[in-house]
């Protein structure tokens, strides 16, 4: 099991930037953004479920199981707490023999909030699974990253009132 654990710094409050998590508009400009194709959101109750297609720079070796363009199904529950607000989250890569699931647990601060981001990354496949888990564990590090940083161009628009 592969585990990356982030945290992503926001110069506004959780409410201001959970707004590109919760309102499915810009949940799909979002991912719009970040390259994704076909994107479909819906929110039932406390729940975010997505769907999107990506596409994928696949080493060589993991070309078979993966291909280029991944189907990617996301969903989030959410849930208030004292201090702010938690997300269990799991995503499903269609065809692809992996778990991924996490938490973000959102923290407003004096200045802004931060998310600290858990995620949990694990294959069954023999032989190529760690190979498997590292490729996937990358790109979604790297997902993560150009969400904040989609984010953070959202929250200085906003602010600048572009």
């Amino acid at each position: 099991m592969t585990n990356i654990h982030l945290e992503h710094r926001y110069p506004a409050p959780c409410e201001q930037v959970l707004n590109h998590f919760w309102q499915p508009q810009l949940v799909e400009q979002k991912y719009l953004a970040q390259g994704a194709k076909q994107v479909r959101v819906a929110v039932v109750d406390n729940e975010i479920r997505s769907q999107r297609q990506m596409q994928s720079d696949v080493p060589a070796m993991l070309k078979s199981l993966l291909g280029s363009d991944i189907s990617i199904e996301q969903s989030e529950q959410w849930l208030e707490t004292e201090d702010g607000f938690d997300c269990q989250f799991q995503v499903k890569l269609a065809g692809v023999p992996i778990s991924i699931d996490g938490v973000m647990q959102w923290r407003n601060y004096s200045n802004g909030c931060c998310n600290y981001l858990n995620l949990n990354i694990q294959s069954s496949i023999p032989i190529l699974g760690k190979t498997l888990e590292a490729f996937v564990g990358k790109s979604c590090q790297a997902m993560a990253d150009s969400e904040q940083r989609y984010l953070l161009e959202q929250l200085h628009e906003t602010v600048d009132g572009h």
